[in-house]
């Protein structure tokens, strides 16, 4: 029986009758088809550590090598001299997405053809398909979208000698429309408008005179209170920049992108062991004229004015964001010119989320890599980077954590469907910790049942609801109950994945459980011994009977569990290392972590 390759997920592309069988390329296009024959099966690419790191140790080194491309290009066709450094900020969280997310196709196509007898596959005609997204933020939509994703198979397919019979299809979509989901437009409306006018006023009334502030706080997650506490701490007026800049972007103009001609850049490949580093290369330079996003090519120029009329202090000797570094356009067209014209500016960035120490995606990200100093949640750095500071988990601060209300449920908190720019399956990654849950859940008596509250992330709704349908007994909240609510109405939690939320609550002292695939695939492997505390205490388990036996013997007194002394005393260990709580001197110790460093 002959062996048909299915790239995107609609009829003409898989093949019907007893002549074939159909091999998707990824589990993400066989769950997207309606239409599958009862042999079909998909590729399921590796998710394992030396898969990951070999994936993502490659992508940095494209990385790299084609930023000094775009570099080079760009100065040439737009006529400026910037560095190395300013096009880091600007487009790297962009670029390393791109990559990454094609190395993943790259490798899942070449493991597909030693693995299979491949007879056909249909494909898109990519010769005028045009891969581009509109700003950073964006990309990653474009990798949950059948066509972009199938165009980028088709494109690598198209360009490798694999010996298999290609069928083309001409498609109408000429490109991703990602404008519905530009950042500034789903930001909701304002519910307090006293609120909204006020700050408006201040707004107005602080930016009729000039900004000499030496610290520029930008979008740091903080409460307003004490930012502009720290603010006077300083000595400088205290500020509120938006953080919801409608730029207008422009079109894609053919004419501008004609003069890019990055095909110049191309390499021969004279080793063996490098040709699919070369391979990879030239297949991403041969496109990256269409792929580069408006925001760096159309708009470069108008960024670069627009940053300069935002208020922002004209000669800061700090600048520091927790969340701003990679979709905020304007920003970053504001800090790479600041760090251009005086690399003395410190760039600060503070952790804002879970995993950044523990997980290896985050040796990766831009940030981290561009970033004078990162200020961490705790005492464990990363000894490999010379710029992480020892602090606290200033999310913590927030009071709506500490409300108890009933205190009845058992709430399970599971991990959004995510995007799959990453170089490995993330997709699969997460339907491996939802078939962990519901291995779990199946166990539950009647009345565990009744108690307990699944909360799915709102955009597993339209991915996972198939699968999560072995679920339909329990309670099902796809995000519509307040987060602080459903917390807070929980006797117990368990996380499915390692996340934001389950060190927020283990700093809190909080009874809380969590539960992922055995090994530590997505761990630094200088993390590993800090999780065996946790396993040690019966608060993290790789065994869902296990741990379906320790809730049995803990469900009706939780608390005598959770403050028994091992459990206290390991918790404790773990939380001074990744979440430690901030005190009443947070804003003392802040302002002296910054003006040490300046």
């Amino acid at each position: 029986m002959k062996t048909n390759l299915v790239i995107y997920p609609s009829d003409p592309f898989i093949k019907k009758g007893n002549e074939y069988n159909n091999l998707f390329v990824d589990r993400y296009t066989f769950d997207q088809s309606e239409t599958k024959n009862h042999s079909d099966q998909f590729f399921a690419s590796r998710l394992d550590y030396d898969y990951r790191i070999n994936n993502y140790n490659l992508s940095n080194i494209l990385f790299y090598e084609i930023l000094e491309c775009v570099k080079k290009e760009l100065n040439l066709i737009l006529e400026k001299n910037f560095d190395q450094k300013f096009f880091e900020i600007i487009i790297g969280a962009w670029l390393r997405k791109f990559i990454q997310q094609f190395v993943l196709k790259y490798q899942n196509i070449i493991e597909i053809n030693k693995k299979f007898k491949i007879q056909n596959v249909t494909i898109h005609n990519t010769d005028d398909y045009k891969f581009f997204t509109t700003d950073t933020q964006t990309i990653q939509n474009a990798t949950s979208n059948n066509l972009w994703n199938s165009c980028i198979y088709s494109y690598i397919l198209s360009n490798l000698n694999l010996n298999i019979e290609i069928k083309t299809i001409y498609n109408s979509e000429k490109n991703f429309d990602d404008s519905n989901f530009l950042h500034w437009k789903t930001t909701g409306k304002t519910k307090n408008i006293l609120k909204k006018i006020s700050k408006d006023v201040f707004v107005y009334l602080t930016n009729i005179l000039p900004n000499n502030s030496n610290i520029l706080l930008y979008n740091t997650g903080f409460k307003i209170s004490t930012e502009k506490k720290i603010d006077l701490m300083f000595g400088q007026m205290p500020r509120i920049y938006s953080n919801n800049l409608q730029f207008k972007y422009s079109n894609f103009d053919f004419n501008l992108r004609k003069k890019l001609n990055f095909e110049k850049f191309t390499k021969i490949s004279n080793k063996a062991e490098d040709h699919q580093f070369v391979e990879i290369f030239n297949l991403i330079i041969r496109i990256l004229n269409k792929s580069l996003p408006i925001f760096v090519i159309e708009d470069f120029d108008n960024l670069i004015k627009y940053s300069e009329k935002l208020k922002l202090p004209t000669s800061p000797k700090a600048i520091c964001t927790s969340y701003a570094f990679q979709s905020d356009e304007p920003f970053k067209f504001y800090l790479a010119m600041k760090k251009f014209i005086n690399p003395k500016i410190k760039y600060f960035i503070y952790q804002h989320g879970g995993s950044y120490i523990t997980n290896l995606n985050n040796n990766f990200v831009n940030e981290c890599q561009t970033c004078d100093y990162f200020i961490t949640w705790g005492d464990k750095i990363d000894s490999t980077k010379k710029n992480n500071i020892k602090f606290v988990n200033f999310k913590l601060l927030n009071k709506k954590y500490f409300k108890k209300k009933n205190l009845n449920k058992f709430l399970i908190l599971m991990r959004s469907s995510g995007y799959n720019a990453l170089p490995y399956d993330r997709y699969s990654e997460g339907l491996q910790q939802i078939d962990l849950t519901i291995k779990l859940c199946k166990n539950f008596s009647p009345e565990l049942v009744k108690d307990t509250i699944i909360r799915a992330h709102y955009t597993s709704k339209n991915k996972f609801q198939n699968i999560i349908k072995d679920l339909s007994k329990f309670k099902i909240d796809y995000s519509e109950q307040n987060y602080f609510d459903a917390i807070n109405s929980a006797k117990l939690i368990l996380f499915n994945h390692d996340s934001t939320g389950l060190l927020e609550m283990l700093a809190l002292n909080k009874p809380t459980l969590c539960m992922w695939k055995k090994g530590h695939e997505h761990h630094n492997t200088f993390v590993v011994e800090d999780y065996e505390l946790l396993k040690d205490a019966k608060i993290f388990f790789d065994d869902h009977e296990k741990l379906h036996q320790h809730l049995i013997n803990i469900w009706n007194e939780p608390l005598r569990w959770w403050y028994s002394d091992n459990v206290q005393k390991n918790l404790h260990k773990f939380v001074n290392l990744y979440t430690k709580m901030p005190d009443i001197n947070f804003s003392t110790e802040f302002k002296k972590i910054i003006k040490d460093r300046i």
